[in-house]
């Protein structure tokens, strides 16, 4: 492949897409028309450039004009030409315009363009006065070529190239690629103000040209106002961050998550009352039931992320074939007499179902909550803890009156009622023609150091988090506590966790420092293992233990959205890297039920640190928490590590 001047046919199907690009109003609907991993560079202030979609999305939200209510009369008025580049404009400057944007130099670019077979056009945008009344023209002039790549069968905007912005001065249409700021007189402007320039000049009222301006001959002047048939998206899009959508969509996901996700979470109760259990009692691995359920929706994310961004509009059907294993999972448990068979019914099968269901539910809610991403995050694992409060109470209850085989059999008459009539209400934001399906990965973030930094600290946060909700039942037992009151241990853990989440993703909208978050959360959570836990012969400290732990611990999840996006903004890696974090916890999770059955001792002793037998599960678990602070702290032994991105 190589660029090539573009024919008529082609033409025309670029200044229709153009079209429907200016027609759309919505700036994240704007979004679909943009290649994920689409260039922008600006010649007059070469520092203004971006490497991806997700920036440039971002950066008109940043600069888009607020509407003045109390003022609905237009004071300006904008035209635009769109014609195809002639051979002799395929070029992208200098150095010092191309390398903010990612490359060594515009023979870089020229290759990459020959290689994917770009296509280029010409736009001058220019803005005109129109309310008299204003007495100072602020006129605009922009001028861009526009290249576009195919990818999967459709053109797509792959790289935008900023030629000139500044002061309208007569030159409409010009073709002289060189203009600089100083053309229309004074200093560049400021970059804010050049930026907002770019934006305000999709958010003026398009129309023709009026008969005192003089477009190229060779231009073609568009009108995206007139009754002119083009194809291309132009949907309302729902809000972000607010709106019924938003919230319905939020809370559907929450009460999915609450039941689907705190039943697994709530194996605790099952791992104590099958440890008494003839058939069961003499099997070391137990744990591994509960681990393996809870980690594969972990280890899975890095597979099935590709696949949901691949086959978005197939999203509906996954939650379903998703929902239906989960059900017939537990289901098939209730009729299993060994460890192995409940490991892959209530273990392997319920795990791969709520990987499939879940995972496309994450993905709406990504559509939906972007500002406002570490609250939803938030409220979405606190989820857990709201049903871990009454789960392990009613879970219990049944186990001691009916036994597991009933028992599971209601857990999944439960689940199919209060969850599948509101499947309906799980529906993204952006319709099928505006998903993408593209299989392109920006895999840069792996060079990035502070990947490997959150990464070690959450695979060590992860390796120890999961010993305290395993055991405490099995803990408050020894010490001659009821079964109740080891559930109550589980449920009062599972509410702090709810507040935990909640705090900690609140915190990190508003920007609070991430290595300071996530060091408190760790060393408070490895103190309480220590000091607490350890030391706990009665009721009382083990339920100031469940409090202290479940809050700071659980938090660190919450932060997860917050971490993604400080090592990559690109829209291609955010949802692999938050994946990966899953991955990094997994291993933690499905390690942690063989690992406990080598710490494990077999003698108790009621006045002994960790009653000797929990021993081993009280120290690893506050270890894992100190050796994931220090992990974070890695951050600051090489403060110039080159970023992904810089």
């Amino acid at each position: 492949m190589a660029i090539h001047v573009v024919d008529e046919g082609l033409a025309a199907h670029l200044k229709s897409l153009y079209a429907a690009y200016r027609h759309t109003k919505d700036i994240d609907a704007k979004a679909a028309f943009f290649s994920p991993a689409c260039y922008q560079i600006c010649r007059p202030k070469p520092s203004f450039a971006a490497r991806n979609r997700e920036t440039i999305v971002r950066f008109i939200h940043e600069t888009a004009p607020k509407n003045d209510a109390g003022d609905t009369t237009p004071r300006m008025k904008g035209y635009y030409t769109i014609r195809p580049l002639e051979s002799e404009e395929f070029e992208f400057g200098t150095d010092e315009h191309v390398i903010p944007a990612g490359f060594d130099s515009p023979e870089k670019v020229k290759e990459k363009a020959d290689e994917e077979g770009w296509v280029g056009m010409r736009v001058d945008l220019w803005s005109e006065l129109v309310d008299e009344r204003v007495q100072e023209d602020d006129s605009l002039l922009v001028k861009v070529q526009y290249w576009w790549r195919k990818e999967d069968g459709e053109w797509t905007q792959i790289f935008h190239d900023i030629m000139y912005m500044g002061p309208k001065d007569g030159t409409q249409g010009s073709q002289d690629l060189n203009t600089t700021y100083t053309q229309g007189g004074g200093e560049p402007p400021r970059v804010s103000k050049m930026s907002s320039t770019f934006s305000n000049m999709d958010s003026l009222e398009m129309t023709t040209p009026s008969v005192e301006s003089h477009p190229s001959e060779r231009d073609e002047t568009v009108d995206p106002n007139s009754s002119t048939e083009f194809h291309g998206p132009q949907h309302q899009l729902k809000p972000t961050d607010r709106g019924l959508a938003a919230w319905r969509l939020l809370l559907t996901a929450f009460v999915f998550e609450a039941l689907l996700w705190g039943f697994p979470l709530s194996f605790g109760v099952f791992q104590n009352y099958y440890s008494k259990q003839p058939a069961f009692a003499s099997n070391r691995y137990i744990p591994v039931v509960g681990s393996v359920a809870s980690g594969i929706s972990y280890l899975g994310a890095p597979a099935i992320t590709p696949l949901i961004k691949r086959f978005q509009r197939y999203q509906g059907l996954m939650i379903w074939t998703g929902w239906v294993v989960c059900i017939t999972g537990v289901i098939l448990a209730s009729f299993c007499t060994t460890v192995e068979t409940l490991i892959l019914t209530q273990g392997v099968a319920y795990g791969v179902g709520f990987l499939v269901f879940y995972y496309p539910i994450l993905n709406m809610v990504n559509e939906f909550w972007i500002t406002r991403r570490g609250m939803a995050y938030g409220l979405l694992c606190s989820s857990s803890g709201v049903s871990g409060a009454v789960f392990p109470f009613v879970i219990e209850a049944l186990l001691e009156k009916y036994g597991y085989q009933t028992t599971l059999r209601a857990v999944a008459v439960a689940l199919c009622v209060l969850t599948g009539p509101l499947i309906p209400f799980l529906k993204g934001r952006l319709p099928p023609s505006l998903q993408s399906t593209s299989t392109r990965m920006n895999w840069g973030f792996l060079r990035d150091p502070l990947f490997w930094v959150f990464s070690l600290s959450n695979i060590a946060q992860g390796l120890g988090y999961f010993f305290p909700s395993l055991y405490l039942p099995s803990y408050a037992a020894s010490i001659g506590l009821s079964g109740t009151e080891g559930a109550l241990l589980l449920a009062l853990m599972s509410i702090s966790q709810v507040a935990g989440q909640l705090t900690f993703g609140s915190l990190t909208d508003r920007k609070v420092s991430l290595e300071v978050l996530t060091t408190v959360s760790t060393i408070i959570s490895a103190t309480s293992a220590f000091a607490l836990w350890g030391l706990a012969h009665t009721l009382p400290l083990l339920i100031v233990f469940a409090l202290v732990y479940g809050f700071f611990a659980a938090g660190y999840t919450a932060m997860w959205a917050r971490m993604t996006t400080a090592v990559s903004t690109d829209s291609t890696a955010v949802p692999m890297i938050f994946s990966l974090f899953n991955f990094g916890k997994g291993v933690g999770n499905v390690l942690a039920g063989p690992i406990s059955g080598n710490l494990l001792f077999q003698m108790t002793s009621a006045e002994s640190y960790g009653l000797v037998k929990y021993r081993g599960v009280v120290v690893f678990t506050g270890s894992c928490m100190i050796f994931s602070t220090v992990a974070i702290g890695l951050k600051y032994v090489r403060p110039c590590w080159p970023r992904e991105g810089s």
